[in-house]
């Protein structure tokens, strides 16, 4: 007997036809190239037959892709169909997220994707990441300060970080480097890395480990931009967190400096994408687009 592929390397194979291109195949799987590339390979080993011919600007269904071809796509629309007769009120999306990303930015939200969607549910897995092979997750928001090598992750939305305190904090007052490192620093973190990088591109380094020492070390965004909003001290904030704080006023920029793009918010698929996950993973990303779009004055004043 035959062994039959996955049904994923089917939806990819299906995919990539009806796109006509491995790259507009990937942004519709919410997948990087390579895994398209990697499952149609794969799905070409186990089948014994080539499906495509690779030609310059585009791909061409061999005879064997076009007899494979509208079996696939049948047999998704009959799933398809079925889907729909199912209680949709039963379908559940789980998300693992940071404290903060949730907190911050993800939950606040949820209001404007369950009125699109009242039937999805959603649960949030927050805190310390959860062991994948034990735990089923179908989204991440992964977070690297570099590019994050998985074939699983795509860009969501870049992080930009601002010095920013209370209005009626001494900084405010002074808004310069050298008065900056004389008040009390809130960190995100113990090891203070965000402020460390942040220093270290804006020069003011030798300045920065004199402060440090002073600092406030927290675990959380979310707590440093609490604090911050109490007058307790200087947080770097992420912008998409801080936005709303910023627009009301009740924080303001403790240094007229551009925001520094520090690292990048991924999402991560990590289960075959239904129509229910597709929902989400686009509805996240019109989402982050129009965050992006409110922090847009501080990262260009011009704009």
């Amino acid at each position: 007997m035959v062994q039959f592929p996955s049904l994923n390397a089917f939806r990819v194979f299906e995919t990539v036809a009806r796109k006509g291109s491995f790259k507009l195949a990937a942004d519709d799987l919410y997948v990087t190239q390579s895994a398209v590339s990697q499952q149609v390979k794969q799905l070409e080993e186990q089948l014994g037959q080539k499906l495509f011919i690779r030609q310059p600007g585009r791909l061409i269904l061999t005879a064997s892709g076009e007899v494979l071809l509208p079996a696939v796509s049948q047999a998704f629309g009959l799933i398809g169909d079925a889907l729909e007769k199912i209680d949709i009120g039963n379908r559940i999306i789980r998300i693992y997220a940071s404290t903060s990303f949730a907190t911050r930015w993800l939950i606040p939200r949820f209001a404007s994707f369950e009125s699109q969607f009242p039937t999805i549910n959603i649960r949030v897995n927050v805190g310390d990441k959860p062991d994948l092979s034990v735990d089923m997750i179908d989204l991440e928001i992964a977070y690297s300060f570099g590019s994050l090598s998985r074939d699983n992750a795509i860009p969501l939305m870049d992080e930009w970080v601002l010095p920013v305190c209370a209005p009626h904090h001494p900084a405010a007052s002074s808004p310069n480097s050298e008065a900056l490192m004389q008040h009390r620093l809130l960190l995100n973190s113990p090891d203070g890395k965000d402020w460390r990088l942040w220093a270290r591109e804006n020069s003011i380094e030798p300045d920065f480990d004199i402060a440090f020492k002073r600092a406030m070390k927290l675990s959380t965004d979310a707590a440093a931009i609490e604090l911050a909003l109490s007058g307790f001290g200087v947080a770097l904030v992420n912008l998409h967190y801080a936005i709303n704080h910023l627009e009301e006023k009740r924080l303001v920029p403790a240094l007229y400096i551009r925001p520094l793009k520090l690292g990048t918010h991924y999402l991560c698929v990590h289960s075959p994408l239904e129509a229910v996950s597709r929902m989400m993973c686009d509805w996240l990303s019109v989402q982050a687009k129009e965050s992006f779009n409110r922090i847009g004055l501080y990262i260009d004043p011009r704009g």
